[in-house]
């Protein structure tokens, strides 16, 4: 009897200390994405605002219309957009160990 009590316990104690471990695991997750979300917005703010003065000096500095400058503004943009999406797909594609 006084094994299956000293078991008892023991199990009790795993499941205390993996609590405690999952605990500190999820909230070092939770810190990890929102760092990541952050840095998402501030890296879309600077490239909309990269682009933006690019659609700026295509306006002002060539000869071109505003529909000129909006047109080669958005060819680059689908130009950097496909390219972050061959990227993602690559990363989502490819094959751990």
């Amino acid at each position: 009897m006084e094994s299956i009590v000293r078991l008892t316990v023991a199990a009790f104690e795993l499941v205390e200390a993996e609590g405690r471990v999952l605990k500190e695991q999820l909230v070092r997750i939770a810190i990890a994405m929102a760092l990541g979300i952050i840095i998402a917005l501030l890296s879309m703010a600077g490239l909309g605002f990269l682009l933006y003065s690019l659609f700026l000096w295509l306006v002002s500095s060539t000869p071109l219309s505003t529909a000129g400058a909006a047109a080669v503004f958005g060819f680059i943009a689908l130009l950097l957009a496909g390219a972050g999406g061959f990227a993602i797909s690559k990363l989502l594609s490819s094959r751990g160990p």
